[in-house]
């Protein structure tokens, strides 16, 4: 028997309208992530109708192309259509956007599988979700993409033109991210063993959205699959550093997650745990943990991973509660109080967490103003890029001007002597992160670098601030030839 209309969706409806309203309230100003300014850089390129930036190499003195993103461009594809309407600053919108779909397309399956559409607001409260809604990200259009797949296909009873747009989906939302089509993979490799109708039609639907990839990558980097060459990877090893984040997010962030997933006894039982399971364990032999990023941080960059798989997930939870609770199931739809309490309490972390974010971003911001505050356009400017990559760009230089960006990693004494003879005075800005073990190396490798050419060249501090947003100290200095 399915729920009553009116109480869930009064819950959902507030919850959502809390969350928008914040949102706009609370609107982002500033990158955060060093991934989210590589998926603007390129989206504002492609606005423009280019495929690469243009920037001024310090040292030949000329305007030279530079990759700014190694991912795959499906994300920054559809964050070029809200640059070019409203500036860089409008791709914030995807997310928000992305993620209130997710919620409500949820609700909807829920709600023709006979179960309370309440579940679906777990994919709202699910901190990740909701700070990574908040920057230029692939997680929530990967959410929204790879769920309405599901649901199609789910909901095709037969119907042909639902297989082939689930097929399609499906294929289309590699574009965004490698690991994506993988949640999808059990269900198309059942329907095929099954020879379930519409089948063969859904799985060439898949290939020739997954052309789409590969044709984005060619225009873009110029070669059919462009991979990110970073430092992370997969190894046997993985789980040891991976294994404890990864529990806290599916069994703390959501609830019991994995638990009462791995309970589920509905249809297609196979197909829905192996996706979970395969999902997941590609996450824990994958090498990245957000270690590097130190606390708070950690416990958002690591498991918004787990975005695309949140919804199945918790589809497959609501029917073991369900079966297992029957009493407190049939309850649901005449319990008025425990809808309100829960619109409650997810509406209030939907604030409080867009309220929270935006105060932690003005320190953000303050990175930004103190490292354009004394550097200018007639000078270089030396940065450990590494760093400041999400903080000096071009992005920016409508409201400060253009910078001549040069990487700190890249000049030696003799090339910095070199740099001097063209440009008599330079700007050295650096970003001394003091936030994890990782950063404080990099930060304490910069300084000794610093009290290096202190010794050989004129090296003035110009500035010096207090730690930013809980990350570090802007350093900045005045280099001469002595």
């Amino acid at each position: 028997m399915a729920p009553s209309r009116g109480p869930s969706w009064t819950a959902l409806a507030v919850v959502l309208a809390a969350y928008l309203i914040s949102f706009a309230v609370f609107y982002p100003n500033v990158i955060t992530i060093t991934d989210e300014a590589a998926y603007l850089r390129q989206a504002a390129a492609l606005s423009e109708g280019h495929t690469i930036v243009v920037a001024p190499n310090a040292f030949t003195g000329r305007d030279e192309p530079i990759q700014v993103s190694n991912y795959p461009p499906g994300t920054s594809l559809l964050m070029a259509p809200f640059i070019a309407l409203g500036g860089w600053k409008a791709a914030f919108l995807l997310g928000a956007l992305c993620l209130a779909a997710t919620v409500l397309l949820l609700a909807w399956w829920l709600e023709r599988e006979g179960r309370s559409r309440l579940f679906a607001i777990a994919v709202l409260m699910y901190p990740p979700a909701l700070v990574i809604s908040r920057c230029a990200m692939s997680d929530l259009p990967s959410t929204l993409i790879v769920t309405a797949a599901l649901v199609l296909f789910w909901e095709s009873r037969g119907r042909i033109g639902w297989m082939v747009g689930a097929g399609f989906l499906a294929g289309l939302s590699f574009a965004l991210r490698d690991t994506n089509p993988l949640i999808f993979a059990p269900f198309a490799i059942g329907a095929l063993v099954r020879r379930q109708g519409g089948a063969w039609p859904m799985a060439l639907a898949g290939a020739v959205g997954a052309v789409i990839r590969f044709l984005s990558s060619l225009l873009v980097y110029g070669e059919i699959y462009h991979r990110n060459p970073g430092i992370f990877g997969f190894a046997l090893s993985a789980p040891l550093q991976t294994l404890p984040i990864h529990l806290l997010a599916l069994l703390v962030l959501v609830p019991g997650g994995l638990v009462f997933a791995a309970l589920y006894r509905g249809k297609q039982r196979l197909e829905v745990l192996t996706a979970i399971a395969l999902f997941v364990a590609v996450h824990l032999f994958y090498t990245y943990d957000a270690a590097s990023s130190g606390g708070i941080k950690q416990l958002i960059l690591a498991p918004r991973y787990f975005c695309p798989l949140l919804p199945l997930l918790v589809f497959a939870a609501s029917e073991s509660i369900t079966r297992l609770a029957p009493r407190f199931a049939a309850m649901l739809p005449r319990a008025r109080a425990i809808y309100a309490t829960i619109a409650v309490v997810a509406a209030s972390e939907a604030v409080a967490v867009n309220w929270a974010h935006a105060r932690w971003s003005r320190g953000q911001r303050a990175i930004v103003d103190a490292l354009y505050s004394r550097t200018t356009s007639q000078r270089p400017v030396i940065t450990n890029l590494m760093v400041t990559r999400k903080y000096l760009n071009e992005l920016y230089e409508r409201e400060f001007g253009p910078r001549v960006i040069v990487d700190i990693d890249t000049v030696t004494a003799p090339r910095l002597a070199m740099l001097l003879t063209s440009h008599p005075s330079m700007d050295v800005a650096l970003l001394d992160r003091r936030d994890s073990d990782y950063w404080r190396a990099a930060s304490d490798a910069d300084q000794r670098k610093i009290g290096e050419w202190a010794r050989t060249f004129d090296l003035e501090p110009t500035t010096s601030t207090g730690e930013l947003s809980g990350i570090g100290a802007v350093r900045l200095y005045a280099v001469r030839a002595r």
